[in-house]
Order: structure tokens, then sequence, then C-alpha cells
């Protein structure tokens, strides 16, 4: 087949779990045989007076990256999901290329403009979703005070989440228990326009209006839907999109390197004489060192663990992940672990470091307070037979069952946290127990074992509705 995979953006300088996997989708496919390109945007402030579609060819694979200057629209906030100077760019792409299928791993960036040019040339469409992104502009449903929301909300609601980066907004509805916010809400959603200029103005509202309306109604045109977890796939039918549009498939993984680190730790445990209860109990952190991903709720805990006894070992943490994106953040993080020894940030790494990351570790915690919704990092700890303590919320608690592969904690609760920690440290055998029940994760085979047959399904209708308007 011929098949265009589109993601927001790609490695190698964007190296997040959905461009990871937009990334894997384009190799594991071609690999199999089929003439495969990629679309992703590059750069959204790349001061260009218009869009710019450089091609290369990245690892094999031919890539197009976009670059524009998202400034350059009259209306900056419904370019994010409606750019119709990527939707006539794409066009041309696919008259030129003429694939048979196409793709998606978010229109982020993009808009659904690539929906709509691709149901005019009559291919067919299979997308998944890897976030709240249909339902919300920050694409995560938390507001910037740390709240969730559940997506059913009004166009003033979102208006205000929006407004809620200035910290004047934030701090008034913190101060007032929420109360400024539901006014201006309410305020805003009457028609009183004093409100609304407050929350942006009647085109920020009405923009954000169109949103929910055009991007669910895109979806809905689309041939297929995946959701890797069953939760993601509940909070869409909670906002009313049809449950039988939207097919559950839970993430593949390239296993090989990572189910033999499993023996390999148990022979260096051997060798060394250092079995569980005579060595520090080795945790890891994976991942952006972000606010969303709750870092600080584990450095915390970790200052809340209390050692072992004086003739057993105790217990370290390394945060693997670039700092620097949030310097604010990075500080608080090492106010919070001031003075504490066994917190050690080890840096960015990249793929072929993780075999050896992840062998020294006995357990990796996954702290995201935001509704992730099937995080690699679990599924990498899992195949490498490392059990995951994790947040007990949205697609974590699919993964990861409590006191059986791993431990779950509240959301932001960093003493519960440490309360599991603490477990594994005063719990003789829970650890080997948690190990026991870990197996490895499907495959990158036998996830597209499963989805090649639907992609195959959706070409083969796609064909014989041309031919039925031929005729």
């Amino acid at each position: 087949m011929k098949i265009v995979v589109v993601s927001h953006q790609l490695p190698p300088n964007y190296r997040s779990g959905a461009e990871l996997y937009a990334w894997q989708q384009c190799r594991w496919l071609q690999n199999q045989g089929h003439e495969v390109r990629a679309v992703a945007v590059e750069d959204i402030e790349a001061r260009l007076p218009h869009l710019e579609a450089r091609p290369e060819v990245y690892q094999g694979v031919p890539v197009t990256r976009l670059h524009f200057d998202r400034l350059n629209y009259p209306n900056p906030l419904e370019v994010s999901h409606n750019n119709p100077e990527v939707e006539a760019w794409f066009k041309t792409y696919l008259d030129e290329f003429e694939p048979e299928l196409l793709l998606v791993n978010a229109c982020y960036l993009l808009g659904v403009g690539i929906l709509t040019a691709a149901r005019q040339a009559g291919i067919p469409v299979v997308l998944t979703l890897h976030d709240f992104w249909f339902l919300c502009q920050r694409l995560t449903l938390m507001r910037p005070d740390g709240t969730l929301c559940d997506g059913q909300v009004t166009p003033a609601d979102c208006a205000l989440c929006l407004a809620k980066d200035r910290r004047r907004y934030l701090l008034a509805d913190k101060l007032s228990g929420g109360l400024a916010g539901r006014a201006l809400v309410a305020g805003a959603t009457a028609g009183w326009q004093p409100f609304q200029q407050l929350l942006g103005g009647p085109r920020k509202l009405e923009t954000l209006a169109n949103r929910r309306r055009v991007l669910l109604e895109a979806l809905g045109q689309v041939e297929r839907i995946i959701a890797p977890s069953q939760y993601l796939k509940q909070v869409f039918v909670e906002n009313n999109f049809p449950a039988d549009k939207i097919h559950y498939c839970r993430y593949g993984l390239d296993t090989a390197r990572l189910v033999s680190l499993e023996q390999e730790r148990s022979r260096r445990d051997r060798l060394s004489g250092a079995g569980e209860g005579h060595r520090p109990l080795r945790v890891g952190y994976l991942g952006q060192v972000l606010p969303h991903k709750g870092v600080d709720v584990l450095v915390e805990a970790f200052g809340l663990v209390k050692s072992r006894s004086a003739d057993q070992a105790g217990i370290s943490l390394t945060v693997h992940g670039e700092m620097g994106r949030n310097p604010a953040y990075d500080a608080k993080l090492h106010r919070l672990a001031a003075g504490d020894s066994r917190i050690k940030f080890a840096g960015a790494y990249n793929a072929a470091q993780l075999p050896e990351i992840l062998l020294p570790l006995d357990l990796v915690v996954v702290p995201s307070i935001w509704l992730e919704n099937s995080p690699i990092v679990i599924m990498e700890a899992q195949s490498a037979g490392i059990p995951v303590i994790a947040t007990d919320l949205g697609g974590m608690a699919e993964m990861v069952r409590h006191g059986e592969n791993g431990l779950l904690f509240a959301r932001k609760d960093a003493r519960d946290l440490a309360k599991q920690l603490q477990r594994l440290l005063d719990e003789p055998g829970l650890l080997a127990r948690l190990r026991a029940g870990t197996v490895p994760v499907k495959s990158l085979d036998q996830e597209f074992a499963e989805l090649v047959p639907l992609y195959s399904q959706v070409v083969a209708e796609a064909a014989l509705k041309r031919a039925g308007q031929l005729r």
C-alpha cells in the first residue's frame, strides 16, 4: 500500500510518546514493504511570510516537515485547528502522491483541514487518538490550577481556562474560591460584553465554540478511530461521540531489546551477591521533566520515605529526563531534593540508552498529574520485568494493577506515594511478588497484526465506494 503517516511532530527534534509512536509506525510499515511517506510540523514560529514544506529522507523514510508562522494569520487561536494554508498544501501533496491510506496521529498544529483534503480526494483515514486535543485546546483536559476537566464545558469555560495562563486570573480565582471564575463564565455565557471582554472578547468565544463543533464533525467523518486505552475511549463517548466509531487497541512496543533485561538483572545480582534487602531499592523516573508529569510529587515523596534499619540498605532515585525547558520547575525540583543524597538528576537520554538505564532499576515511578492515555514508559518497564508505581488515574490505572504488577497512589498525593515506596522497603517479598506479576506488553508485530487487517479493510471499502461513484 501507499501510505502517508501524519503527526504533529516527529523525531529527531521531537521525541515524546505520540511522535515516537508515529515514527515506529512509519518504520514498521516500511519494513513490511509498504511505500510510506510522513508529514509533520517542524516549526510554527518560523518567521516566514508563507508556509514552507521541506522534504528530506530521515532514516530511510521520506519526510516533509512544515514550517510556518502562526502569527501571520488573522486569528492565531483558530489556525491551531483550522489552517487553510496547510489544508491547501496537503491537498496538492495528496494529488501528487496518490496514497491509498492516510494514518493520522494528530491534527494538533496541522488543523483538521488535512482530514477534509483526504475526504475530498477519496482517501480513507485511520486516526489514532493519543490525547484529548479534539475536546481540549490544551490537549490534557487539565486546567492551569491543576484541576481536571471532563470536557463537558461551555466556550466560556474554555476561555477562562486559557485566561488562567495569566497570573491575575489564576490568583483571583484562587483567592475567591472559584467564585470569580464562575461569575465570569456565567456573565459571558449570558452575553454580557464586559465579562466577554475579560475572557478575550466575543470573537474568542465564538472561535472556541466553533472549534468543538468543527473538530467533532471532522472526527466523525473519519473511517476508523483507534483508542489505545479504554479510558480515552470512555471520555469521548461521554462527550457524545459514538462508541462504535472507536476501536480499542493498546500500543505495541519493540520488546526484543527489553525482555532479556530481567534475566541480566538477576544474573548481575547473583554475581554481586547483592539481593533484595541488601542493596538500595533502585527507583527510576524516565520522561519529560515538566509540571504535568508530576516529578515534584515524586521528589517530595522521597523526602518522606524513611531508611531501613541499620543492617539494611536504603533507597535511591534517578530522574532521567531533559531539564531546562521550564527553569522555574527545575529550580523547584532542586529545592525539594536539596540535601538528599539519594536523589540524582541524570539529564536527557535517547532511545538507544534505554536498556542500560532500565537494567539497574528495581522500580519505575510514573507520577503524572494529567490524564495519561497509555504511557510508553509503563510498557517499557513492564517489558523489562520492572514493576511500576503510577498515579491512580486515566490509562495508567488500566496498565498497573494495584498489588499485582505494581502499585497505585492518589493523584498529586506525595504522602500516598511515599507510603507505597515505604511498603517496598518494609514488606519482605513484595517487590518479588510484583515483579512476578509483570509480563511483557504486546509487541509491535502483535499490534499491527491487529491493525493491518483494519487498514486493508478501509482501503478496500474506499475502492468499492470509488467504483460505485464511477458507475
